[in-house]
């Protein structure tokens, strides 16, 4: 009897630390998700002045900046992997919520 209450206890114990992990591991992930989110805006910005500088010196000084495009499909990939977490924790993804949407109710709960 009294080696099953020992096990109880530890079950206990191992589940509260587990619990107390997983609440530090979730803020931890929320913080690099709130970053990745910045950094993610701060891409978007830069490739705005990025374009709007390569506009001015292709049509003003008619000196264009050679592999802007390359760079800024690049700099694309960046800013949607950054995003990703951010849009995945508000369960935002708008092109699944439209499919699912247009799906049958027997479907829709399958889903």
């Amino acid at each position: 009897m009294h080696e099953l209450l020992l096990i109880f206890c530890i079950v206990l114990v191992v589940g509260a630390v587990i619990t107390a992990l997983a609440v530090k591991a979730a803020a931890l992930l929320f913080l690099i998700e709130r970053y990745l989110t910045y950094a993610s805006a701060a891409i978007i910005i830069g490739v705005m002045c990025f374009v709007g500088a390569e506009v001015f010196m292709r049509y003003v000084l008619n000196s264009p900046i050679p592999g802007h495009l390359e760079g800024s499909e690049l700099l694309v990939c960046i800013i949607v992997f950054f995003a990703v977490a951010y849009t995945q924790s508000l369960k935002g993804h708008v092109g699944m919520t439209l499919i699912i949407e247009s799906l049958p109710e027997k479907t829709k709960k399958i889903s």
